[in-house]
């Protein structure tokens, strides 16, 4: 019977890497922050590649547009203060863009991937609950938005009728 130290050292690799002694210390100090070890830290940033790219002076998604770092608070701030038509349409395109990465993968029709990219990404917590339910926090947007995202999220082919009844429940509290 096959032990499951032998299935890990099957299907994973070592990789080595050499940092200077800042870096390092930057890395202990994180650790240290979080309560994690290094090994956890520097999985969680290698497992940020499936998802978007480090250059030198940018951070790019797969699909080579440029990303930036925003605060998810300011963001909502942004995204309250727009008119619902607009927030609509921004929920629209920034689950197009979740929706093309999906595509690159070859893995347009995994709504789990999709939501383990929104969670990796910080747009909120994947859950779903028994009833298969996808339970978005309030945090993540105003609900226009919301509703926008993960109807485009789930549908990815563009629908040309309004009255498309979809079961997403969205949650709309803390």
């Amino acid at each position: 019977m096959p032990n499951k130290r032998n299935h890990l050292k099957d299907s994973t690799s070592v990789i080595t890497v050499r940092i200077n002694d800042d870096l390092n210390k930057i890395i202990e100090k994180t650790c240290k922050k979080l309560g994690i070890t290094k090994a956890s830290l520097i999985r969680s940033y290698l497992e940020m590649s499936k998802y978007l790219i480090k250059q030198k002076n940018s951070l790019k998604s797969l699909n080579d547009r440029d990303f930036i770092i925003v605060k998810r608070n300011y963001l909502r701030k942004l995204i309250e203060k727009s008119e619902e038509e607009e927030q609509i349409r921004l929920g629209d395109k920034i689950a197009r863009f979740i929706n093309d990465l999906a595509r690159i993968d070859g893995k347009l029709k995994d709504i789990d991937y999709k939501l383990d990219m929104c969670d990796n990404f910080g747009f909120f917590p994947k859950f779903i609950d028994t009833e298969n339910y996808i339970l978005i926090s309030k945090k993540f947007g105003p609900r226009k938005f919301v509703e926008a995202f993960i109807w485009r999220c789930v549908n990815y082919v563009r629908f040309f009728f309004l009255n498309y009844i979809y079961s997403v429940f969205v949650v709309m509290n803390v």
